[in-house]
């Protein structure tokens, strides 16, 4: 009988393992798993809150430009004040706020710049955004 028809022994198993050596092997696999799953979770979680905190600083350049240009705008540092108003408005998006207004005889800028909340201690990531208008005239 040493033909086709010979029966095998033993059942099949994977190659290179012979189901006796993978006893804790499961703890390994989850930490080689795990770290770069909880890396990549904290890196889209921190692009969120830089996208948030931009979004803040630029709707505080807005609102602050907006109110500087406008023709009746008493006093030329409205701008400065408004677009405080709006971070404070927003809640804890932005850190160490800094609001600048500049104003030329034909145009209003407002820069806000400020930091962004990390997940990671000693890390600083300064986000800064202007916006610029025209000063409305009579015309």
């Amino acid at each position: 009988m040493s033909g086709t028809t010979e029966r095998r022994r033993f059942p099949l198993r994977p190659a290179g393992r012979s189901g006796r050596h993978d006893q804790g092997d499961g703890p390994i696999e989850m930490v080689i798993i795990a770290v770069p799953t909880v890396l990549i979770t904290l890196m889209v979680i921190h692009a969120g809150l830089y996208f948030y905190a931009r979004s803040i600083a630029i709707g505080a350049a807005s609102q602050g430009v907006n109110a500087a240009r406008s023709y009746d705008a008493s006093e030329r540092t409205t701008g400065a004040a408004k677009a405080r108003e709006f971070i404070d408005a927003m809640g804890p998006g932005l850190n160490n706020v800094q609001v600048n207004q500049i104003t030329t005889p034909t145009s209003v800028t407002v820069i806000v710049s400020g930091d962004m909340p990390t997940l990671v201690p000693g890390i600083t990531i300064r986000v800064l955004q202007r916006a610029v208008r025209p000063i409305e005239r009579v015309s």
